[in-house]
């Protein structure tokens, strides 16, 4: 399980980037700094436009 919402009136959700060989909850689990990169950068996005939202 990726993640549990902590109540039923919270909305969650999940950022996912590539880990090399499709590796996940593993040991060997590898990320290319690029691709963590353009994950941060679409949580910067994301934050930004919840917080200007009108």
């Amino acid at each position: 399980m990726q993640a549990i919402t902590p109540a039923p009136s919270c909305r969650l959700t999940l950022i996912f980037v590539p880990s090399q060989g499709g590796l996940s909850h593993n040991p060997r689990e590898f990320t290319a700094p690029e691709a963590l990169d353009k994950g941060y950068a679409v949580l910067v996005e994301t934050l930004w436009r919840m917080v200007t939202a009108v």
